[in-house]
């Protein structure tokens, strides 16, 4: 399996990452892991984990498929961060008004 492949070439042990994110292009990302669906926008979603938060930025996101352990998000995936990124010009924007 590909995952086996990564922590073997990496020499670590499945068990050390308590989530796995595939990112096909910037079209699709499956999440494999527990979670909780935070914020749900069409150009943000930001997933609870265990200990942090993961913020997926973008334009059209969609979830395609999600169960317990497995959420799968479409759309033009811009950035995933561990942290929220301000976007600049929206907050200029909204200041101006």
């Amino acid at each position: 399996m590909f995952y086996e492949k990564c922590f073997s070439d990496l020499n670590l042990e499945e068990t050390i990452s308590p989530f796995n994110i595939i990112l096909f292009g910037l079209k699709e990302l499956c999440f494999e892991g527990k979670f909780s669906i935070t914020i749900f926008l069409e150009n943000k979603i930001v997933l609870t984990l265990k200990k942090q938060s993961l913020f997926i930025y973008g334009k059209n996101l969609k979830i395609k498929t999600m169960d317990k352990l497995h959420i799968t998000i479409i759309g033009e995936i811009v950035a995933i961060s561990k942290k929220e990124i301000l976007n600049t010009q929206n907050e200029q924007n909204n200041n101006a008004n």
